[in-house]
């Protein structure tokens, strides 16, 4: 039987005035997001393992964080019934995404990056065209908070996680539940 190797630390990052809701690296490793309950999301650059930007909009907690396949956005998802997108070059908020009618849980891109997908404590998970900024689709069948959203590898399909205790399986060109996965 082998031994299990012991993980050490290699740097905590401070900064955040209460708890750390989530986190994301950047497709190129270079950055990590951060997300917190005092309302704001950080970039830390992964070498110097320092704040490079504090990002200022959300009113409540940032509950979910994610870069775009090619690293330009960054997603947060917030208990102000936001999400917003972030140009990670700039650091400035390109577009406030309203619709959900609680909390944003959980945010996710299409591996295209052409969508972004939201999760919200309103029992619905909508899809949003990056470009447009617009919502293309509000998914509705879970019968309570969705908490988690995730694209397939090929982006075909759409996996919402609820606190109804299923997950459920979305065509993203339809629109429509194609399975729902209890137990």
């Amino acid at each position: 039987m082998a031994d299990a190797q012991v993980a050490e630390c290699v740097a905590t990052l401070q900064g955040h005035n209460y708890f750390v809701n989530t986190v994301a690296f950047s497709p190129d490793g270079a950055l990590l997001a951060t997300g917190s309950g005092d309302s704001t999301a950080r970039l830390w650059d992964t070498t110097t393992r320092q704040c490079v930007a504090t990002l200022q909009g959300h009113t409540s907690a940032v509950y979910s964080v994610a870069f775009s396949p090619d690293g330009t956005l960054l997603a947060t998802g917030g208990g102000d019934q936001t999400a917003r997108l972030w140009d990670t070059t700039t650091r400035q908020c390109v577009a406030t995404l309203q619709g959900h009618k609680k909390d944003v849980k959980s945010v996710a891109f299409s591996p295209d990056g052409a969508l972004l997908a939201t999760g919200g404590s309103d029992m619905t998970a909508r899809l949003w065209d990056t470009t447009t900024r617009q919502c293309v689709a509000t998914l509705q069948g879970h019968t309570s908070a969705v908490y988690s959203v995730a694209f397939s590898p090929d982006g075909a399909l759409l996996a919402t996680g609820g606190d109804d205790k299923t997950a459920r399986l979305w065509d993203t060109t339809t629109r429509q539940c194609v399975a729902t996965l209890q137990g």
